[in-house]
């Protein structure tokens, strides 16, 4: 026994590691996020090129769901991931290099997404002013 009432058996040159501070493996960000704004972006591209022609009579409904689909949603979805990622920043077993990689596509899909979004508010416009 040490003069700390520490026992002889523990000591600087101990190398167990607890088990509260093992992982199995790395945490990687979420993909869903970017899943989900490719596929709003895929899905407000359909309406604004093929819906005029299929849906005839619901042009101002079709341009309203665009303009909702492609700033909107694409905009929340690199929030969620930008929350997330901030979240699991503080684990230090968590991918830090791929969540700011994540969210750097996510930043330009958003980007391509308002780029998209101006035709489609220039069709609302002109939906309801006829």
């Amino acid at each position: 026994m040490s003069s700390w009432g520490e026992d002889s058996s523990s000591g600087w040159n101990d190398t167990s590691v607890p088990t509260e501070y093992e992982y199995s493996e790395i945490k990687k960000p979420p993909k869903w996020p970017l899943i989900l704004q490719i596929a709003i972006i895929l899905i407000s591209a359909i309406l604004f090129w093929i819906g005029p022609n299929l849906l005839k009579t619901q042009k101002l409904t079709i341009s309203v769901i665009g303009y909702l689909l492609t700033p909107f949603l694409v905009v929340l979805m690199l929030a969620i991931l930008r929350m997330i990622d901030m979240k699991n920043r503080s684990l230090p077993w968590y991918d830090r290099g791929l969540g700011k990689d994540y969210v750097k596509l996510a930043g330009r899909l958003s980007l391509l997404a308002f780029v998209m979004a101006a035709p489609i508010i220039w069709r609302l416009a002109i939906e309801i002013v006829n």
